[in-house]
């Protein structure tokens, strides 16, 4: 947690928590998008796409994932909370 709390100051990182107990479209499988291609780890192994309408879906579902987000600001507290309470327990 502490290590998400300090990438999170630098200008290029945004860190956003999905709540628990939400199903989303994310939960099949981590991936990757990026200009022109995206990445798409599966159970058998790590997939790369470059073909449009693969890329696109793969946009959606990022899109979706963020729209259920906490905000940047929430998720942060968030962290930070978790963060706290572990260390309390831990003491």
């Amino acid at each position: 947690m502490e290590h998400l709390l300090t990438v999170s100051s630098q200008r290029a990182v945004t860190i956003q928590v999905v709540p628990s107990g939400f199903l989303h479209c994310g939960m099949s499988g981590a991936f990757t998008v990026a200009t022109g291609g995206a990445y798409v780890e599966t159970a058998f192994g790590g997939m790369v796409f470059e073909d449009t309408l693969t890329v696109r879906g793969l946009v959606r579902r990022w899109d979706t994932i963020r729209a259920e987000a906490r905000s940047a600001s929430e998720s942060l507290e968030v962290i930070g909370r978790i963060r706290d309470e572990h260390r309390q327990r831990v003491a």
